[in-house]
């Protein structure tokens, strides 16, 4: 219910920053933080999945989507206008 529920408050959120007609620096700022919000939202889904299933390749995969999204937020620290 709660992942239900941040998802369905983060697709909005994508959206505009989709839709909007920034300068070309915030854009690349913007796109960099919604892929870090994907990469996480994914890395919920798969700890879910290990918790579920109790398979080492969710929390693996998990552990990586997590990794990259921590990463992917430092890049766009780097990109912040």
């Amino acid at each position: 219910r709660y992942v239900a529920e941040a998802q369905r408050l983060f697709e909005p959120v994508i959206v505009s920053i989709a839709e909007t007609n920034a300068p070309k620096e915030a854009q690349l700022y913007a796109i960099s933080v919604a892929i870090a919000v994907k990469e996480v939202e994914l890395a919920l889904w798969h700890y879910i999945n290990a918790f579920v299933s109790n398979q080492q390749k969710y929390l693996n995969s998990a552990d990586a989507f997590l990794l990259e999204g921590q990463s992917e937020l430092t890049r766009a620290g780097l990109l912040a206008p």
